[in-house]
């Protein structure tokens, strides 16, 4: 499970057996998330973050959705 990003308190990985479609998963103090990462990212579901904290995450994954699926193909050759 390499962590791609730290950053504001959340921390993104990929899992290596994760499979299509292409997405990240965010975790925090508050919970977790599953994020898709695309033209737009879209949440996949989640578990305990409020949705200020999810929003935030959302955000964070979309700013960086470039080097996350650029990541994503490395790890899954794809």
């Amino acid at each position: 499970m390499p962590t791609l990003l730290r950053i504001k308190g959340f921390r993104v990985v990929i899992y290596t057996a994760d499979h299509a479609p292409m997405y990240v998963r965010v975790i925090s103090a508050d919970g977790k998330a599953v994020i898709e990462i695309g033209r737009k990212v879209r949440l996949i579901r989640a578990g305990g973050m409020k949705d200020k904290i999810m929003q935030e995450a959302l955000v964070i994954v979309q700013d960086h959705a470039e080097m996350l699926a650029e990541a994503w193909e490395k790890i899954h050759g794809e």
